[in-house]
């Protein structure tokens, strides 16, 4: 499949994110699992999935306590939307291997990953094999 195929997909899969959750005015706890198109090809959506697999709760949870002392006035929702748009950027950048990092937000959350170290190469292995 052509790269190009799969970013667009990826990029109108995140056009409206958390919307579901936010008309239903319910929150959640952890940020919100990246979700393939539905017309994405078999390929795309085992990207997702192996995506999926490899992120664990406990990323989140493990990094958010060192983030929350750093950053006492980042809110739940500001973490969790933190969370989502590096989930996207680690796809994207699994696909593509030279993505440049988009965002100071999502930097820093990546960098506050990136110091748990068994944890971010257990994902990277889980999630692109290396």
């Amino acid at each position: 499949m052509e790269p190009y195929l799969i970013f667009v997909g990826v990029f109108l899969v995140f056009v409206c994110p958390n919307l579901f959750l936010i008309m239903k005015g319910q929150p959640y706890s952890y940020s919100k699992k990246l979700t393939a198109p539905p017309w994405a090809d078999k390929e795309t959506k085992q990207l997702f999935r192996q995506f999926n697999r490899a992120w664990s709760r406990k990323i989140e949870k493990t990094v958010n306590v060192r983030v929350k002392n750093r950053n006492r006035t980042l809110t739940d929702a500001e973490l969790r939307e933190q969370w989502y748009e590096l989930k996207k950027f680690l796809l994207l950048a699994g696909i593509s291997k030279r993505l440049p990092m988009f965002s100071k937000k999502v930097d820093d959350i990546w960098h506050f990953f990136l110091e748990e170290e068994q944890l971010y190469n257990q994902f990277c292995l889980d999630f692109i094999g290396e």
